[in-house]
């Protein structure tokens, strides 16, 4: 997950709570909103939890999240991009506040709409990595074109033009750095917890990325 994606995650939550409203759902659709709403419940993350915790609950303590970590889950042989490297900061994330990114990306070829794109958001919850339904295009959802939520992004942040890094589709071949930079984020993405992300990307059915996170928010 690159400051992209949080751009784009942030523009997505915007427009998915700008406004409630109510509507008459489906069975499916009523579970998948109340399993939303239990999960976007706060959660203190594992790595604070005392023995006794995991003691009670049968959780052997080596298999809580304990730092930041991304890796690829495709193949770099094949995939148009490749994230070299990634780092945010402070770990956990706490947010509303500031927050510090910086990463290299090489692109290979030139990745363009429509990049079509799956999200997987899991929170952990008594050791088990429970999945974040799709609700108003926010949660584990597919794109037909993530150009056109990256296009909802206003206006690239100051530093990505400083440094010739594009925002928006199209991305042309080439590689692209953002030394670390503080952005102040002044809502909450997801409540505090542990968590699972993955992003897989294609276009005209070609392996763009696919990148898997594990992270925790305060």
């Amino acid at each position: 997950m690159n400051i992209l994606t949080l751009a784009a995650s942030l523009a997505v939550i915007t427009v998915a709570y700008g406004v409630v409203t109510f509507n008459a759902y489906t069975d499916d659709e009523k579970d998948a909103h109340d399993i939303f709403r239990i999960l976007m419940r706060p959660r203190t993350p594992e790595r604070y939890m005392p023995k006794s915790y995991f003691h009670k609950h049968g959780i052997k303590p080596a298999t809580r999240l304990s730092t930041f970590t991304v890796r690829n889950c495709g193949n770099p042989a094949t995939e148009s991009s490749k994230l070299v490297s990634l780092q945010v900061t402070p770990d956990p994330i706490q947010l509303p506040g500031e927050i510090g990114v910086a990463f290299a990306l090489d692109f290979y070829r030139a990745v363009q709409t429509p990049l079509k794109t799956s999200v997987q958001i899991k929170k952990r919850v008594l050791s088990n990595w429970i999945t974040v339904p799709c609700i108003d295009q926010f949660g584990t959802c597919d794109y037909a074109d993530f150009c056109e939520i990256l296009d909802m992004i206003p206006e690239c942040p100051q530093p990505f033009i400083d440094n010739n890094v594009p925002c928006q589709c199209p991305f042309q071949q080439g590689n692209y750095t953002l030394p670390k930079t503080q952005f102040e984020v002044d809502i909450s993405i997801l409540p505090a917890g542990d968590y699972f992300g993955q992003l897989n990307m294609t276009m005209n059915n070609a392996p763009v990325a696919c990148y898997q996170v594990y992270l925790t928010f305060a």
